[in-house]
């Protein structure tokens, strides 16, 4: 795969119902659509404690500087599901911090922040393809490793990073006080 660019269709899947959904780079022009999904996706959510939502600033500043996102669109352009890829460096949101990397380790870890898909679109694999696209930036970027936070109540989400290879390291208690399993996979 070659660089993303700004709003270029990356790929396309067939839904369970025969529709298109077009993976595709979200830009600053696509924050709102961003913020009524994971506001929808949370709302939808029967305990509360699985997801943290991220704020309109740190979508932004992901956008901008530190990472990207990429979503799923249907042909009309609605979003129904994103993926945040972010590298931190030594920023304290860095997760290799959670498992005591040296400094130098730091620089070589790649997070996938979080992926959501709205309900009505759960089932069609869209959480798996997302963080494989998510995994081909950090690869791209020459990220040696892959870290992921899931809640141990999303046993949907943990299974399918652990078939994608993601190893549970520990689990902590992070994001005011909520439990999570730090996710490690190396890719190289």
């Amino acid at each position: 795969m070659n660089k993303i660019t700004d709003n270029q269709t990356i790929a396309y899947e067939k839904a369970k119902n025969g529709e298109k959904l077009f993976l595709t780079k979200l830009t600053l022009q696509d924050i709102e659509d961003i913020m009524k999904l994971q506001d929808k996706v949370s709302q939808a959510l029967p305990n509360k404690e699985i997801y943290v939502c991220s704020s309109k600033e740190e979508f932004e500043e992901a956008i901008r500087n530190i990472g990207c996102l990429l979503g799923y669109k249907t042909e009309d352009q609605k979003l129904v599901a994103l993926g945040t890829y972010i590298s931190y460096g030594h920023n304290p949101h860095n997760y290799g911090y959670d498992l005591e990397f040296t400094e130098e380790e730091l620089l070589t870890v790649g997070q996938i922040e979080s992926t959501i898909v709205v309900p009505e679109y759960r089932g069609n694999g869209l959480q798996k393809k997302l963080c494989e696209a998510l995994e081909r930036i950090a690869r791209e970027e020459q990220k040696k490793y892959i870290m992921a936070t899931v809640s141990p109540m999303n046993p949907y989400s943990l299974n399918n990073f652990l078939a994608l290879g993601y190893i549970n390291k520990k689990e902590k208690l992070k994001y005011g006080g909520l439990r999570r399993y730090i996710l490690c996979k190396k890719l190289v």
